[in-house]
C-alpha cells in the first residue's frame, strides 16, 4: 500500500498546508499526521514503511467492521450513549488510580512480612502435586562415566556431579536448592507414567531407570506430597504478589477516601433529598 520511497517523499515539517491522506473509508480519512506516533527514528526506511503499511491494513478493515456495524445497529440511543459515558468515566478514573498507586507504592516486600503471611495462612497453599529438591541426570546407557556419576549422587558431591554433567550428561538438572514440581522433573522420562510415586519416593533417595537409550538418575533430597503444607520457599513468589496486591487495594481505599473527605470539608458537593 505504501513503498518505501513513496512513503517518505512526504511533509518534513509539521508547517505544510497539507496533511497526507494515507487511505479513506467512507468520509473518514487517515491522515500521515495520525500515525506519527509509528515512526521510531531507529528504524529504516523499509522497516518504517512496512510498519505503517501493516497499519493501514488493520485501520481500513477496522473502518470497515464500524461502518458495517453502524449500518445493521443504531447506537444513537440514550442507553448506547450512557454505556460510553460510563466507559470513558470509568478509564478515566483507572488511568488517575494507576498514576497514583505507581507514584506511592513501595514495591519492597520484606522478608518478615512474607514470613508472617506463610505462617497465618498456611493452608491456603495446600500443594496440588508433589514437589521435590534434588538432581537429576540423564546420561546414555552405553556411558563409560556411569560409575563416577552413582558415585557422585551417593556421595553428595555436588561440585563434581555439575563437572561430570557438563561434560558427558545428555539432560541435567542440578537446582538442589530449589524446589520443583516432580512433574516436572520427570518428564520425557520412563517415570512420567509411574502411579505411585509416593511409594518410589519413600523407598529412597536414590533412584535410577532405564530407558531404551539412556539412563535417567534422581537423587531426591526432599519431598512434600500433594495436599501437604509447601516450603515457604516454593509459595515465596505468590506471597509476594499476595501482599503488593494488598498495598495497591489499601492505597486506592485511601485514595477514594481522601478524596471524598477533602471534598466534604471544603463542600465542594451536596446530596439532595
Amino acid at each position: 500500500m505504501i513503498s518505501s520511497c513513496d512513503f517518505f517523499k512526504v511533509k518534513s515539517t509539521q508547517n505544510e498546508e497539507e496533511d497526507r491522506i494515507l487511505a479513506t473509508v467512507a468520509n473518514n480519512n487517515l491522515l500521515l499526521s495520525d500515525i506519527q506516533f509509528l515512526l521510531n527514528a531507529q528504524l529504516s526506511d523499509e522497516d518504517s514503511a512496512a510498519t505503517v503499511s501493516r497499519f493501514v491494513q488493520s485501520w481500513v478493515r477496522q473502518q470497515l467492521m464500524i461502518a458495517e456495524a453502524s449500518k445493521a445497529i443504531n447506537f444513537n440511543t440514550p442507553e448506547f450513549n450512557q454505556r460510553i459515558k460510563e466507559y470513558r468515566e470509568s478509564l478515566m478514573i483507572h488511568e488517575f488510580e494507576k498514576n497514583y498507586i505507581n507514584s506511592q507504592i513501595d514495591e519492597a516486600i520484606k522478608d518478615q512480612e512474607i514470613l508472617e503471611y506463610y505462617k497465618s495462612h498456611k493452608e491456603n497453599f495446600t500443594l496440588k502435586e508433589t514437589i521435590v529438591r534434588g538432581n537429576f541426570i540423564k546420561l546414555e546407557k552405553s556411558s563409560p562415566q556411569k560409575n563416577a556419576f552413582e558415585r557422585a549422587i551417593r556421595q553428595k558431591e555436588q561440585e563434581r556431579l555439575a563437572e561430570l554433567s557438563l561434560k558427558f550428561a545428555s539432560n541435567y538438572y542440578l537446582e538442589a536448592d530449589n524446589w520443583i514440581r516432580l512433574s516436572e522433573l520427570t518428564a520425557n522420562t520412563p517415570l512420567r507414567n509411574e502411579a505411585n510415586t509416593t511409594q518410589l519416593l519413600r523407598s529412597g533417595a536414590f533412584i535410577k531407570v532405564d530407558g531404551e537409550n539412556y539412563s535417567y538418575y534422581f537423587d531426591i533430597l526432599e519431598y512434600k506430597l500433594q495436599n501437604q503444607v509447601p516450603p515457604l520457599e516454593f509459595v515465596r513468589e505468590e506471597i509476594t504478589k499476595i501482599l503488593l496486591n494488598k498495598r495497591v487495594n489499601m492505597l486506592r481505599e485511601q485514595l477514594h477516601k481522601d478524596i471524598f473527605t477533602r471534598a466534604l470539608e471544603n463542600k465542594e458537593f451536596s446530596i439532595y433529598e
